[in-house]
Parts: structure tokens; C-alpha cells; sequence
């Protein structure tokens, strides 16, 4: 099962997008050359002689950009790759130089870094920005090689080993430094050419999903979004390529059954056993072909537009919409006939009971007047009888009105009554609720009131005896205060006097020293 992506265009498209649409360039020859082979195939089963069909070969779109004589894109990317000075701008200037004149190759002379590649499904423009860094984005060779002896399947089918020839050749011939390293682009193509030669030998079987809008709900369908979808597939090639030759087939005998009402009715009634048997008959029986080959004789007048095959009868393009239109119209005059005929049996059918029951009109007549009288009386009799009726009903009718007026006017005034003194005693109750309100407020005012003068007269009491006893003490402060002062001055005079005292016990001594050595002298 082989799921790729599908192909990309966007609004800037690099070198994925470029490997990505080449892959899809490649499947879709391979697509193109299935439905040309199967058809083929069907052909000379069928033994129908059949010209070579013409389609639209993208294999100079393929050699645009994978063919190494021509040095295509790929190609001369892995080469720009190599030179050690190579860049994007190089490469996208050689491209243009070598690709210039190709049919499916377009460059803008706005963008010199851009060039574009008419692909199966439109034209794509690729910015050769990082294309050389992609390119070369690949794994070490010694990485790999560890990868390769791996004992897992898994990681040696995702690391395949290379090739004998590539093998010998590197080591009979040593190359440049880098050359031997595999790009992004040769993997691309040598996995690609593997897997088409996978594809070529196995049975291939397409799937083609397509989203029918954008918006992912159900039961919307954009027919532009599937169509581009259906040709980006390559759906509407292969189409066209399965119409340019007999694009619708039926079997013998299937063909006999449906269009046989074509033919005249003398052939319809000369091989009507033969018709018969054919309808059961197995594919490839030579009577039910030789039964469809007389058939399509009276049928299609130009025998060009058809061929006979074993088992199947092949048509051209639009032959078989014209068969079912002729065989419609077949059909609508058929339904006519049989209309008419089914329209003639049923008046017959009529004009024989007409006749018959005028007979018995006749016998009826006389009865049937004096029904009509009695039928009358009894109308009339019974409209009376339904005017008393109706009458009794009126009246009846307007005395119930009156008594559910008067019961409707009596549960009216009690309403109202109850309403009265419902009022009456809510506004009572509002009332009471307002004095015991006013009177609660009134004692819970004055009980606050009186508990805050208390609070207050205590507050009052306590603050004066704390400054009463400050105010003592203040004064006991002062008081020892100026006892202090006094005391203080007292021993100041004191100590004053006893120096003045010594200074002048001091003084006489000297003054005695003096005298006594005056007189030692």
C-alpha cells in the first residue's frame, strides 16, 4: 500500500515541494500508462482492432528535472552541491542558462532567485532559497553504516546498503572530498526509481480520495475544489484517455435484452425464441453474438462507431447516449400505444355498462320520482325538526351564559370582599408593625442613651481619681525636689566654707614657717 502526499502548490514552494511534485510527475506517467495498458489489454482479449492512443506524455517534464544527459534540476543542484563555493543564486542562474529554451520551464525576470516548472497539474514557481543546505541535509556516512548493522528489519529497511558497483567504484577510484556523500535529491530519485520498478512488477490498484470542501462539513460540494482536486490527480486525463477509444462496453447479450426494441418489429419477432435463450446465455456464446451482430446491423448504421468482441460489443464516445436516447423515445411511443389501447378497452368497457343500465333507467323512472318527493318531505321534515331543535339549543344555550354571567359576577364580589379585607387587614398589620417599631426604637434609644451617660460618669470618676492620685504625686515629686535643692545648697556652703577654712589654716601655717626661719637667721 503506497500512500504519498499529494501534489503541493503553495504560495512559497522549496525543495520539498520540488521532490514532492516530481514524485507525483513520476506516478502520474504510471498512472497514465496503466489505464493505457488496461485498456490495452481489454482490447486484445476482445480481439478488437484499435489504433494507438494519443495522451499527454509528461516525460519531458520528468527528463526536466531528473535527466542526468541534460542536467536537470536535481542533477545540477548535487552539482552546484559539490563546489565548495557554490550557492543558491549560482544555482538558480544555471538553470535558467542550461533550461532556458524547455518548454516546461519558465523563469521570472523580477525574481532571479525563482524559476518555475510546468507540472502535469499547473505551473509551480520555486524559490531556490535554501535549496543547497536541503540538498545536503543528509546522514553521515559512519551513522549510517552503524544503522546498517543493525540486527532490526525495520532500521535495515529504512537504511538500505549501497549498491556492489557504487561500492567497487569507490574503492577502485577514490574521488573528491565530498563527492562520495549521497544527496537529499540522488536518494529521492534512486528510492523513486525502486519503487516504480516495485509498482512495474506488482498489480496496481488506484484509490483517488477527494474532499469535496474545505470547510470539513457534510453535504457541502464545491465543484471547483473537487475538479481542481480530480485533475491535480490526474483523474481527467485519464478519462480523456479511456474515451478516445471505446470508452463504454456492454456484453452480448445484456445488449440484445435492452436495445432489441430498436429493431424491427418483423426481425423482434423473427428471433424471438432466439432473444429468449440469449438473455440467459453465458458470455462468449457464439448465438447470442451472432444475435447482437444482426441487432447492431439494424441498430447503428455506421458500423466505424462500434466493434464486436468475444464476449463484449465496444462503442464509440457518445454512441451509447444515443442508443438510450432512441431506445427512450422507443419506449415513450410504446407507453403511447399501450395508453391507447388500455383508453379503448376502458371506454368499450363503459358503453357496455351505459347500455346496460339504460334498461334498467327506464324501469327506475317512475320510482325514482316519487323517491325524489318522499326524499323531499323528509327534508323538510327534518330541517324542522333540526330548527326546534336549534331553537331549544339557543335558548338553553343563553340561559347557561346567564347563570356563569351571574356565578362569574357572585365569585366576582367575593373576590373582591376577601380582596377588601385582605387590604384591610395588611394595612392593620403595616400599622401595627410601625408602633411596636417606634416604640421598640424609642426604648432602645433611651436605654442606649442612659448606659452611655453611665459609661461617661464612670469614665469621669476613674479619670479623676487617676489625676487626683498624679496630681499628689506631682506634688510629693516637687516637694522632695526643693528639700533636695535645699539640702544640696546647704552642703555646698557647707564644703565651701570648711575649704575656705583649710585655705585659711593653710595660709597660717605658712606664715608661721616664714617667721620662725627669720628668726633663725
Amino acid at each position: 500500500i503506497l500512500d504519498i502526499f499529494g501534489f503541493e502548490q503553495f504560495q512559497t514552494n522549496s525543495f520539498e515541494q520540488l521532490c514532492i511534485n516530481y514524485a507525483n510527475e513520476r506516478l502520474q506517467q504510471q498512472f497514465n500508462w496503466d489505464i493505457f495498458k488496461a485498456e490495452q489489454a481489454e482490447y486484445e482479449a476482445e480481439g478488437i482492432e484499435w489504433q494507438a492512443i494519443e495522451f499527454v506524455d509528461n516525460q519531458e517534464c520528468l527528463d526536466l528535472i531528473d535527466k542526468k544527459s541534460s542536467m536537470g534540476l536535481l542533477h545540477l543542484l548535487d552539482e552546484e552541491c559539490k563546489i565548495q563555493r557554490g550557492t543558491d543564486e549560482k544555482f538558480a542562474q544555471k538553470a535558467r542558462q542550461t533550461h532556458a529554451e524547455h518548454k516546461d520551464f519558465d523563469a521570472p525576470k523580477g525574481d532571479q532567485l525563482t524559476f518555475a516548472v510546468k507540472h502535469y497539474a499547473g505551473c509551480v514557481a520555486y524559490l531556490c532559497s535554501g535549496f543547497r543546505e536541503k540538498n545536503k541535509d543528509t546522514l553521515h556516512q559512519d551513522l549510517a553504516a552503524v544503522m546498517q548493522q543493525s540486527q532490526a528489519e525495520v532500521v535495515l529497511a529504512l537504511f538500505p546498503s549501497e549498491a556492489p558497483e557504487r561500492e567497487s567504484k569507490r574503492a577502485g577510484k577514490p574521488k573528491a572530498k565530498g563527492s562520495d556523500t549521497m544527496t537529499v535529491g540522488s536518494q529521492f530519485m534512486t528510492q523513486l526509481s525502486s519503487l516504480m520498478r516495485t509498482i512495474n512488477a506488482t498489480d496496481v490498484h488506484y484509490v483517488r480520495c477527494i474532499k469535496p470542501n474545505t470547510l470539513n462539513k457534510p453535504a457541502i460540494f464545491d465543484m471547483a475544489h473537487s475538479a481542481h482536486q480530480l485533475r491535480c490527480a490526474g483523474v481527467l486525463e485519464a478519462v480523456r484517455i479511456s474515451r478516445m477509444a471505446y470508452p463504454n462496453r456492454m456484453p452480448h447479450a445484456s445488449f440484445v435484452s435492452r436495445y432489441a426494441l430498436l429493431t424491427p418489429s418483423e426481425w423482434q419477432a423473427a428471433h424471438e425464441v432466439d432473444m429468449a435463450r440469449a438473455r440467459a446465455a453465458a458470455p462468449g456464446d457464439e448465438s447470442a453474438r451472432a444475435l447482437c451482430e444482426g441487432a447492431l446491423a439494424l441498430v447503428v448504421e455506421d458500423v466505424s462507431r462500434y466493434q464486436l468482441g468475444k464476449t463484449k460489443v465496444f462503442f464509440r464516445a457518445f454512441l451509447l447516449e444515443a442508443l438510450e436516447q432512441r431506445r427512450g423515445n422507443a419506449l415513450a411511443t410504446y407507453a403511447v400505444v399501450v395508453q391507447k389501447m388500455l383508453r379503448s378497452a376502458l371506454w368499450s368497457r363503459r358503453f357496455r355498462l351505459l347500455r346496460l343500465s339504460s334498461v334498467r333507467l327506464q324501469a327506475l323512472r317512475r320510482r325514482q320520482v316519487q323517491l325524489s318527493e318522499y326524499r323531499r318531505q323528509r327534508a323538510a321534515a327534518i330541517a324542522l325538526a333540526a330548527a326546534g331543535r336549534g331553537l331549544r339549543a339557543r335558548i338553553l344555550r343563553r340561559r347557561l351564559l346567564a347563570a356563569v354571567r351571574i356565578q362569574a359576577a357572585g365569585r366576582a364580589a367575593a373576590a373582591r370582599d376577601r380582596v377588601y379585607h385582605l387590604r384591610r387587614r395588611l394595612c392593620a398589620t403595616r400599622l401595627q408593625a410601625a408602633v411596636r417599631s417606634h416604640r421598640h426604637r424609642s426604648a432602645f434609644t433611651a436605654r442606649r442613651g442612659a448606659a452611655l451617660r453611665l459609661q461617661s460618669k464612670a469614665r469621669m470618676a476613674s479619670q479623676r481619681r487617676a489625676y487626683l492620685r498624679d496630681l499628689a504625686e506631682k506634688k510629693e515629686e516637687a516637694k522632695l525636689s526643693t528639700q533636695l535643692a535645699k539640702l544640696q545648697a546647704r552642703l555646698q556652703a557647707e564644703m565651701e566654707a570648711r575649704q575656705n577654712a583649710e585655705r585659711a589654716l593653710e595660709a597660717g601655717a605658712a606664715a608661721d614657717e616664714g617667721s620662725g626661719s627669720g628668726a633663725a637667721v
